[in-house]
């Protein structure tokens, strides 16, 4: 953000106002895994494909935290996801 001691209330608000909406997480979500039935892992900071969302949603995700849950006979994963935009990051998502 550059320096506002030269703009006026209006400009400095609208300067402000930009910088709040220029946010690198623009898309965030999250959900539980069940790893016994997916058969992989889900890791911290690293990217995850996301399809059956929507062409808007589907693409590459940051995978930001993961949680896991293990009790007997179950493994399950919570995790959290955010990206950077919106539409597809990729044209297709393989399985």
């Amino acid at each position: 953000m550059r320096p506002t001691a030269n703009e006026n209330i209006v400009g400095a608000a609208l300067l402000a106002l930009a910088a709040l909406f220029k946010t690198s997480e623009v898309i965030s979500g999250s959900g539980q895994l069940d790893v016994l039935r997916y058969g992989k892992v889900f890791k911290a900071r690293q990217l995850a494909a996301v399809r059956g969302a929507g062409g808007y949603y589907d693409g590459k995700y940051y995978v930001k935290s993961v949680t896991h849950n293990i009790k007997r006979g179950e493994y399950k994963q919570s995790f959290t996801l955010a990206r950077g935009g919106t539409g597809s990051s990729v044209s297709s998502v393989s399985v």
